[in-house]
């Protein structure tokens, strides 16, 4: 009933007996017997990576709000195009097991690589992998829903999906690809701000190189926004969002201290480009 899933709820949280928790829900629900848990993570989710100890195989189990239930269908589409992790099924072919206000599933382990990555890479990566978002326009009714009728034509036309969180750490350089993760705040929205960012971080705030690859970018049709007005929509957004704030206090105090510090070299870098810009005009 409600009361013992709200009691299991609150267990779940108690670090001593979060690896009980966890085999438990493993052998009940995966038929996987013997673990070894070799990592929790905590940021926006709680992640554990462990190892199937009898198949010698590492997985990835998640813990999310609910409200996120639709990322694990997103990510079960991406995985059948190879550029996002396999969904772990249970033994009843369920893609996760809701308890509560928990939904929890595995995923298999996505080994990183060290290897250089070029530019040329990295834009026809993101093509193709933009090219499969738009595939999933369909699967976004709730998107759509959450606005008026009368809004929900222009918002449909002119705006892409996106996948809402893309920063280097949701995106895993593997041996021979890149591998996406987390897609909790996939929607509708400017494709060229989310690269823009994205370009910005990995190319460690340099101008220069900023500006050279956002411009593969325009040259491949990944994106149409000159990177001016891009960067202006980009400090905007940035400006008039309240996260991390609001969800300070749900977070653990390093990764909130983490993004906030983020976003605060994303706004100056973008307020400092406009400015020079200005003052070359």
């Amino acid at each position: 009933n409600s009361v013992q899933l709200s009691i299991f709820y609150r267990v779940i949280k108690m670090s001593k007996i979060r690896y009980i928790i966890i085999k438990i829900l493993l052998h009940q629900f995966y038929g996987i017997k013997n673990i070894k848990l070799i990592n929790c993570v905590k940021n926006m989710n709680k992640v554990y990576i462990f190892e199937d100890i009898n198949k010698k195989v590492k997985m990835v189990l998640k813990v999310e709000s609910e409200r996120r239930i639709n990322s694990i269908k997103y990510q079960h589409i991406f995985s059948n195009y190879g550029i996002s992790p396999k969904i772990i099924k249970t033994r009843t072919g369920r893609q996760y097991i809701k308890i509560y206000r928990l939904v929890i599933f595995v995923q298999e382990y996505v080994t990183s690589s060290k290897r250089k990555v070029t530019s040329t890479e990295i834009v026809g990566f993101l093509k193709y992998f933009y090219g499969k978002m738009d595939e999933i326009r369909e699967y976004l009714p709730e998107v759509l829903t959450t606005y008026p009728l009368y809004k929900q034509g222009a918002l449909s036309k002119w705006f892409y999906v996106v996948h809402g969180d893309l920063r280097p750490q949701n995106i895993i350089i593997t041996r021979d690809s890149f591998s996406v993760i987390d897609f909790e705040y996939l929607s509708l929205g400017i494709r060229e701000t989310e690269i823009l960012k994205l370009i910005i971080i990995i190319c460690k705030y340099q101008s220069n190189l900023i500006e050279s690859l956002y411009s593969k970018f325009l040259e491949s049709d990944v994106i149409e926004m000159h990177i001016e007005e891009a960067i202006r929509v980009l400090l905007y957004d940035l400006l008039k969002s309240n996260f991390p704030e609001k969800v300070k206090n749900n977070i653990p105090k390093n990764y909130f201290l983490e993004i906030t510090s983020e976003r605060e070299a994303l706004i100056n870098f973008c307020h400092t480009y406009l400015k020079r810009k200005e003052s070359q005009k």
